[in-house]
Protein backbone atom coordinates (compact mmCIF):
# COMPACT_ATOMS: atom_id res chain seq x y z
CA UNK A 1 0.00 0.00 0.00
CA UNK A 2 2.86 2.41 0.76
CA UNK A 3 4.43 2.18 -2.72
CA UNK A 4 1.02 2.89 -4.30
CA UNK A 5 0.54 5.88 -1.98
CA UNK A 6 3.98 7.24 -2.91
CA UNK A 7 3.23 6.94 -6.63
CA UNK A 8 -0.20 8.58 -6.25
CA UNK A 9 1.36 11.50 -4.37
CA UNK A 10 4.09 11.96 -6.98
CA UNK A 11 1.49 11.99 -9.76
CA UNK A 12 -0.17 14.93 -7.98
CA UNK A 13 3.13 16.74 -7.33
CA UNK A 14 3.13 16.00 -3.60
CA UNK A 15 6.66 15.42 -2.30
CA UNK A 16 6.22 15.59 1.49
CA UNK A 17 4.11 12.92 3.19
CA UNK A 18 3.07 11.94 6.70
CA UNK A 19 2.50 8.25 7.26
CA UNK A 20 0.65 7.52 10.49
CA UNK A 21 1.51 4.05 11.79
CA UNK A 22 0.60 4.54 15.44
CA UNK A 23 2.77 4.14 18.51
CA UNK A 24 1.97 0.63 19.74
CA UNK A 25 4.86 -1.82 20.03
CA UNK A 26 6.79 -0.30 17.11
CA UNK A 27 6.40 -3.29 14.79
CA UNK A 28 4.34 -1.41 12.20
CA UNK A 29 6.80 1.53 12.34
CA UNK A 30 9.67 -0.86 11.63
CA UNK A 31 7.82 -2.33 8.65
CA UNK A 32 7.03 1.13 7.27
CA UNK A 33 10.65 2.25 7.67
CA UNK A 34 11.90 -0.94 6.00
CA UNK A 35 9.72 -0.23 2.96
CA UNK A 36 10.81 3.42 2.84
CA UNK A 37 14.52 2.52 3.07
CA UNK A 38 14.24 0.44 -0.11
CA UNK A 39 11.96 2.70 -2.18
CA UNK A 40 13.88 4.49 -4.98
CA UNK A 41 11.67 7.61 -4.85
CA UNK A 42 12.25 8.26 -1.13
CA UNK A 43 14.88 10.95 -0.49
CA UNK A 44 14.63 10.85 3.33
CA UNK A 45 12.31 10.03 6.21
CA UNK A 46 12.19 10.81 9.91
CA UNK A 47 9.97 10.55 12.95
CA UNK A 48 7.46 13.35 13.35
CA UNK A 49 8.19 15.57 16.32
CA UNK A 50 6.04 17.42 18.82
CA UNK A 51 2.30 17.64 18.28
CA UNK A 52 2.53 16.29 14.72
CA UNK A 53 2.27 12.69 15.87
CA UNK A 54 5.50 12.12 17.79
CA UNK A 55 6.83 8.62 17.21
CA UNK A 56 3.42 7.51 15.90
CA UNK A 57 4.03 9.15 12.51
CA UNK A 58 6.83 9.30 9.95
CA UNK A 59 7.53 12.25 7.65
CA UNK A 60 8.72 11.28 4.16
CA UNK A 61 10.49 13.49 1.63
CA UNK A 62 10.19 12.23 -1.93
CA UNK A 63 12.54 12.85 -4.83
CA UNK A 64 11.11 15.14 -7.47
Amino acid sequence: MIPDYIEACLEKGITKLRIIHGKGSGTLRQIVHSILEKHPKVAAFRQEEGSGGSWGATIVDLKK
